[in-house]
């Protein structure tokens, strides 16, 4: 007590730091495909997927509402049609395979561990004083702080943040008749 029976105070603190480690799992480029060279790109069944040149483009003569497009020869995307923003964009943020993933299709080529970090930190602090026998008071006032870091599997624009403070505050008059 601060003054004996009449004043009491009261301070308390805590701080949680949890880290949620979580594995995830997906497909990223690889390096030939990165370079437009999607020869060996295959589905699940070990098909060659196709890639098409957008600006061959044509209305198909034999079916009315239909169009027709030419794949790109040998299946790989010309050095000179890959926008430098997408590659320099590709390079920076997507990571290379870490893994062979699938045999056929080559998914789930990239494995990471990612780790949440939620911290919070509590300060609550309350007095209370008697007045009297029958009339007492109180006061108090509690701050939390907490912030969520979701990191994303690939971080382009940053990794998922919230930031929260919050602050609230009690105040008491009892009267005993």
């Amino acid at each position: 007590p601060a003054w004996k029976n009449k004043t009491f105070w009261f301070f308390n603190y805590e701080g949680v730091r949890n880290f949620t480690p979580r594995t995830s799992i997906f497909t990223a480029p690889t390096e030939a495909q990165r370079r437009g060279d999607f020869s060996q790109t295959l589905d699940p069944q070990g098909a060659l997927i196709r890639v098409y040149d957008p600006f061959s483009t044509r209305p198909d003569p034999a079916r009315a509402g239909r169009f027709l497009r030419d794949a790109f020869p040998g299946n790989v995307i010309p050095q000179r049609r890959m926008d430098p923003v997408a590659r320099n964009l590709l390079e920076t943020f997507v990571p290379l395979p870490n893994r062979p993933g699938d045999p056929l299709s080559g998914t789930s080529n990239v494995a990471r561990v990612l780790t949440a970090e939620n911290p919070i930190d509590n300060f609550t602090i309350r007095l209370d004083h008697n007045l009297g026998k029958k009339h007492r008071l109180f006061g108090r006032w509690s701050r939390t702080k907490k912030y969520e870091l979701q990191p994303q599997d690939v971080e382009v624009g940053g990794n998922h943040f919230v930031n929260l403070l919050q602050h609230s505050v009690g105040l008491g008059d009892t009267i005993a008749l």
